[in-house]
């Protein structure tokens, strides 16, 4: 059956050519950065891996480990979480599947600092 000339499309409108990817998405990358980093600050020492973090918050990998890497290695955020050390090694926890994944922790020196 034809569907009519005046049936709204199920298909949102297209954004307008040079609309950065960031807008495109419900909630900002910066919000996003701020729920990781006060999730890991909130853990305190014991941290929390980039799988502990997905679930908690429940955000896919991809969106996750990118907000991880920002809070590292970012010009402006970075320096506000490291990977966790102790007797000079980077600390491990399994993962789910029972692979190794690197724990997270807040830089105490910045754990009351409002990321911005």
């Amino acid at each position: 059956m034809p569907i009519a000339a005046n049936t709204p499309s199920p298909i949102p409108p297209a954004p307008p050519a040079g609309t950065p990817a960031a807008k495109l998405i419900p909630e900002s990358a910066k919000s996003l950065r701020t729920r990781v980093y006060n999730f890991i600050r909130d853990r305190g020492t014991e941290g929390a891996t980039c799988e502990e973090i997905e679930l908690a918050l429940r955000l896919s990998h991809q969106t996750c480990s990118a907000r991880c890497a920002e809070l590292r290695n970012h010009p402006v955020h970075g320096g506000r979480i490291m990977i966790q050390v102790a007797e000079g090694k980077k600390i491990k926890r399994a993962t789910l599947s029972g692979r190794s994944a690197y724990v997270y922790v807040v830089v105490p020196q910045l754990a009351t600092l409002q990321l911005t």
